[in-house]
């Protein structure tokens, strides 16, 4: 299960959308109007203001929080809600006219290159996203020689998860780099890519040290947040494990 994702809904800059299926169901009739922001704004915008150096795991919760208004916003607008440009000085809101905007400087935005799929509302095919491996969870365990990298002796487990940002609905491909040293034998992995248990699967057998990439396609149904898991499949007297990333690409 993905941690905690909750934002406060007071959070800054961001206009309140449906966040879940359930308050986007049974509302025939209503019309829908979607404010679109960058990706960078939009999380800039309920980052913590406390000073603090700003680093990919500081970051998470405002890309799901992010994320999960986007993926809202693309269901929206595949449904026919009309879309506005945040960025522009004059937005026409019917029924409540042409406002105009205030004069504020906004703060810089921090690039998030995890949500660049959400540069265009909804996604095209062939957007892509980097997730870097700061954005998974790596449980306690055995911990290998570098900072994203796994030792993988001991009994078959889960490795790697993550990260639980959302996606709309639609065709995805997770394209998983890894580096893997059985040191001597063989170590069998497999890797999940989807939402919840709808997940695609694919199990390999590594007995030489490489560099290895691994493509999962999968359909989302609905919106929900992403998840690449990695296990260890069997017990293993050695090896180690390193995600370099995952690519995300709308097909």
């Amino acid at each position: 299960m993905p941690p905690d994702r909750i934002v406060p809904d007071d959070a800054p800059g961001i206009l309140r959308l449906a966040t879940c299926e359930v308050e986007t169901t049974g509302l025939s009739g209503v019309t829908w109007l979607v404010i679109g922001d960058s990706p960078s704004a939009a999380v800039t915008a309920v980052l913590p203001a406390d000073g603090k150096a700003i680093t990919a795991a500081s970051q998470l919760p405002a890309i799901w929080h992010t994320a999960q208004r986007f993926a809202t916003a693309s269901s929206l607008m595949a449904d026919g809600a009309r879309v506005l440009d945040a960025t522009a000085d004059v937005l026409d809101l019917p029924p409540l006219g042409t406002i105009r905007r205030a004069n504020m400087v906004a703060p810089a935005a921090v690039e998030t290159p995890a949500l660049n799929i959400y540069r265009t509302l909804p996604p095209v095919s062939g957007v892509t996203a980097d997730w870097s491996p700061a954005l998974f969870t790596f449980p306690a365990g055995r911990p290998g020689d570098g900072p994203f990298q796994v030792d993988l002796t001991g009994r078959a487990r889960i490795l790697v998860y993550g990260p639980h940002i959302d996606l709309p609905q639609g065709d995805w491909r997770a394209t998983v780099r890894v580096g893997v040293d059985p040191e001597g034998g063989r170590v069998r992995l497999r890797f999940e890519w989807g939402v919840g248990f709808a997940v695609t699967t694919a199990s390999v057998a590594v007995q030489e040290a490489g560099r290895y990439a691994v493509r999962l396609d999968q359909n989302w149904a609905g919106s929900g947040p992403a998840e690449m898991r990695i296990w260890l499949d069997e017990a293993s007297f050695g090896g180690r494990l390193t995600l370099v990333d995952v690519r995300v690409e709308r097909l």
